[in-house]
């Protein structure tokens, strides 16, 4: 059984039935061992490796602050004024 937090990476493309409804994969895409196509044909996909590891969780940047959190400041024109 494939670990839930594992991802895999489609090696063709394809579609499939999943609850009734048609899913396209496309080649390189990225799902984990717990995405029912993944679980209902496993030998249409392959561990991610990078650089000769097996990925575990992908890096996803935040884009904004979290609440109560404060981000880099931008500059602008208003805080310069009066300076010479």
């Amino acid at each position: 059984m494939a670990r839930a937090d594992t991802l895999y990476q489609v090696k063709d493309s394809f579609s499939t039935s999943i609850r009734g409804r048609e899913v396209e994969y496309h080649k390189g895409e990225l799902v984990y061992g717990d995405d029912p196509a993944y679980r209902k044909a496993p030998h249409l996909f392959e561990s991610l490796r990078i650089r000769g590891q097996e990925a575990v969780e992908p890096v996803v940047e935040q884009a904004t602050a979290a609440p109560g959190e404060k981000r880099g400041q931008a500059i602008t024109t208003a805080r310069f004024k009066g300076r010479a």
